[in-house]
């Protein structure tokens, strides 16, 4: 089983495309799982979702992205790939990725010299077991600085991240663009936030 994990909170339009994208591919996924952080998806408005295993996932409130993420962790099964909602998908990614997979690693699209490495991965149970899951006090309800946290703790344990030569994009920064000059000023408040959270936790960069 291939199963994308995808939290969203206002790229609605960047998330269809990518799982139409997904669609078109030589290989495709079996199942998607969507935590709605935006609170204003709703997959019946779209004739697709009916025809396509989709687990849509709709919290209270914006949950933010560790908690998202443990939550893909605790309960989808491998083979389990977390991805922005932002990554742009071609014919051949999805398998280019799968083929080039380590299945005890934590693996990461590699795109003309390198890619954020939390933007689309796929993590282990057993790295998950050696490493824990993401920290949630990082940034509570919001997304900065977790992955930073987690990578320094998966090196700490003598585990690294792992390459994988993929055609693939990452359009990047798409929530931020769709903010309003309010939402913002919040945003930058709460990577500040965030960031100091991180530095206090391991006393530097």
């Amino acid at each position: 089983m291939i199963n994308i994990c995808i939290p969203v909170l206002n790229n609605y339009n960047g998330l269809l495309d990518m799982i139409y994208a997904f669609e078109q591919g030589s290989l495709v996924p079996d199942h998607y799982y969507v935590i709605d952080n935006g609170l204003k998806f709703d997959p019946a408005d779209y004739t697709f979702f009916k025809e396509k295993k989709m687990t849509v996932i709709t919290p209270d409130t914006n949950v933010g992205i560790a908690t998202s993420w443990n939550w893909f962790l605790q309960n989808v099964p491998e083979i389990r790939i977390i991805s922005n909602d932002d990554i742009i998908i071609r014919k051949d990614s999805l398998k280019q990725f799968i083929d080039g997979l380590v299945v005890d690693k934590f693996c990461f699209p590699e795109i003309n010299g390198g890619m954020n490495s939390f933007s689309f991965f796929y993590i282990p149970d057993v790295v998950v077991k050696k490493v824990g899951l993401f920290d949630e006090n990082i940034s509570p309800g919001y997304g900065y600085f977790e992955d930073n946290d987690y990578h320094h703790r998966m090196i700490m344990v003598d585990e690294n991240i792992h390459p994988v030569p993929t055609d693939m994009g990452h359009v990047g920064s798409t929530t931020l663009k769709n903010m309003t000059p309010q939402e913002q000023a919040l945003h930058h408040a709460k990577f500040r936030r965030a960031r100091n959270n991180y530095l206090r936790k391991w006393g530097g960069p």
